[in-house]
This record gives C-alpha cells, sequence and structure tokens, in this order.
C-alpha cells in the first residue's frame, strides 16, 4: 500500500463529496495569506512571510482536495495526496511541491520548535512569493 493509502486508511484522509464551494473558499483564503505576506515581506519579517506563504500554499493545495472530494486531517497527507494524486500524473510540477515542503518544514521549527528565525533567506522567500503567485493560479485554472 502507498503513503497516500495509509493516510486514508487511518482516515487522515476521508473520501467525501466533492464540494466545489469549500474549493473556491480554500483558494479565497490562499489568496488573503498571499496578500498578507506581500505586506510582510516589505518588514523583511522572514518569519511571518515563512508561515504565511506556507498557509497560502497549502489552503491553495487544499482547494484540489475539496474539488476531488477528500477531506484532510493531516498537513503531511495532504501532501502526499498532491504528491500522488496530481504532480506523478504531470498536472502540477514538482517545485511547487518542493517549495510547499521546505515552507512546511520551516513553519514547524518556527511554530513548534526552536527555531527563532527562519532558516529561509528574503531573497528564497521572494522567490517562493513568486512561485505561490504561479501555483494559486495554476489551481485555478484546474478548477
Amino acid at each position: 500500500m502507498t503513503e497516500v493509502g495509509e493516510c486514508f486508511k487511518k482516515k487522515l484522509l476521508i473520501r467525501t463529496k466533492p464540494n466545489k464551494e469549500l474549493a473556491a473558499k480554500s483558494i479565497r483564503q490562499a489568496k488573503h495569506f498571499l496578500k498578507k505576506t506581500e505586506r510582510y515581506l516589505k518588514l523583511k519579517d522572514a518569519e511571518t512571510v515563512s508561515i504565511y506563504l506556507y498557509y497560502a500554499l497549502f489552503h491553495a493545495g487544499r482547494a484540489l482536495l475539496f474539488k476531488d472530494g477528500i477531506k484532510e486531517r493531516s498537513h503531511f497527507c495532504t501532501l502526499l495526496y498532491l504528491e500522488f494524486t496530481y504532480v506523478k500524473r504531470g498536472l502540477l510540477p514538482e517545485e511547487y511541491l518542493d517549495t510547499l515542503r521546505a515552507l512546511k518544514e520551516n513553519r514547524q521549527e518556527i511554530q513548534y520548535g526552536f527555531l527563532i528565525e527562519s532558516n529561509i533567506d528574503l531573497d528564497t522567500l521572494e522567490d517562493y512569493f513568486e512561485k505561490a503567485k504561479s501555483f494559486i493560479n495554476l489551481i485555478e485554472n484546474i478548477l
């Protein structure tokens, strides 16, 4: 069984009815976090930028799960689902998932660990910001 299969088995991903309305709300949430990201980029607040960028990308990706009728209870399993369902089928470039993973690790260290500052520099975060805009647009097109 694949790792994503384990997520379904453990009920960290649950099949439900596809929901276009929730998918649209998730995209709006992604754009909301992207807007906040832009504000904190100007302030050169790498920690906040990193966290908001992660949430922007996560909510954009989550929109695809709502579209597919999947309820998530795990960020890790959400990423596995995106990889298995969209990246491996060539519907999403791997670079977006790589960015999402890097930001996820950084966010976890900032929020739950002992990392006081982001370990991702502002230049990289600015690059991630551009990728996030592109990622959200790509997902809107898929929806």
